[in-house]
């Protein structure tokens, strides 16, 4: 192969498929795939996740070589700004820009483990804005599980049934569920898979570097999922466990509610989590029109209050929770104000809204611990 282009875009390509390469240098996926054949791509994959970028460049002569992943990445980013040359023969590729040279031993791009997608008959398709999809995953994201012994838990669940898409995140201490209406017509075939934790960052950062008015395409069938953004393609594995009802965890017809005002709940908080430890937590109290915020532990002590809290008169909430899980909850919407929702009674689940479709649900301590 011989190709040109820019560094600039050779070295956005090399650190959108970084993360998929192991720094083993011995099996198949310490490798990447440089392609000149139609157009110009680099394609990484762990196994489970495969990402081609595709860039436009100069062709000169056609070929597919595969180079360790790790070298190629820290050797596109040392280079100069310019034009880089590219160029393999005997076993060997080497790239060059502005005087600076580097060479990396080339493979057989037949060795190359190319992960199937979905099968023709794929029973779902959507197409729908990249802000969308980007948006959703944000507001859901911040609940997905890591624990490795819970394998139907550890993902994001996506469910498209009557032309309403809806994603769910959960990690047994607190649940997240968004919707969105009219993103397909109802009488689309819906689609309802798993995509895992760590498939699920990616395209995160993936969407992130769209074009916010570029659609994304979503083809699907029982085993793997392929979403194809404006300069790549991301095919991956989807988890096979059935995910579990998630709607029996939100809390139903709660006694009471408290309207907040999300950015001085977060405020009050967070100063007085400064003294909170991963035992205690924050103790929240709220009564009439205000929202008291009090922590301790051995060495210090904090107190913060907000006033703009509208409830009951006479009702009186409190509860212990992590602040870093009732932070990240609020931190994934943009509403100014939401509705906590909770019933009388210890370690009972606290449920949060806002004018949005989502809704986010925190476990609160247990007195005893």
């Amino acid at each position: 192969m011989k190709a040109t282009i820019t560094r600039a875009a050779l070295a956005e390509a090399a650190q959108a498929v970084k993360g998929l390469v192991t720094k083993d240098g011995l099996s198949a996926f310490s490798k990447i795939r440089l392609d000149a054949s139609g157009s110009l791509s680099v394609t990484g994959s762990n196994g489970d996740v495969q990402v081609e970028w595709r860039m436009d460049g100069d062709i000169r002569d056609k070929g597919t070589v595969t180079v360790p992943g790790t070298a190629f990445a820290s050797f596109v980013g040392a280079m100069p700004e310019g034009k880089v040359e590219m160029e393999s023969a005997n076993h060997r590729l080497a790239i060059e820009a502005n005087g600076v040279k580097f060479k990396l031993a080339a493979g057989d791009a037949m060795d190359f483990p190319v992960m199937a997608g979905p099968k023709a008959e794929a029973r779902a398709k959507l197409s729908l804005p990249c802000m969308t999809l980007r948006e959703m995953l944000r507001k859901v994201k911040f609940a997905v599980s890591t624990d490795t012994t819970r394998k139907n838990l550890e993902g994001v669940n996506i469910d498209l049934k009557d032309g309403m898409l809806g994603m769910t995140a959960t990690d047994g201490r607190r649940l997240a569920h968004v919707e969105k209406e009219d993103v397909a017509d109802a009488a689309q075939p819906g689609m309802n898979i798993t995509l895992p934790t760590k498939t699920v960052a990616i395209l995160y950062g993936l969407l992130e570097r769209m074009d916010e008015e570029n659609d994304v395409d979503v083809v699907f069938d029982g085993s793997a999922v392929q979403i194809v953004g404006d300069t790549w393609i991301m095919t991956a594995k989807v988890l096979a466990d059935k995910y579990p009802n998630w709607r029996q965890v939100v809390p139903k017809n709660q006694k009471h509610r408290a309207e907040l005002k999300r950015g001085a709940f977060l405020e009050a908080m967070g100063r007085a989590a400064l003294a909170s430890d991963e035992a205690s937590g924050v103790k929240i109290t709220l009564k009439n029109t205000s929202a008291v915020f009090e922590a301790k532990n051995d060495i210090t002590a904090a107190n913060a209050s907000m006033a703009a809290c509208k409830m009951d008169e006479g009702v009186k909430g409190e509860f212990r929770v992590n602040p870093r899980l009732m932070k990240d909850a609020l931190e994934s919407i943009d509403e100014d104000d939401f509705t906590l929702h909770f019933d009388e009674g210890d370690g009972k689940p606290i449920k949060l809204t806002c004018a949005l479709p989502w809704v986010a649900v925190v476990m609160p301590y247990r007195k005893e611990g």
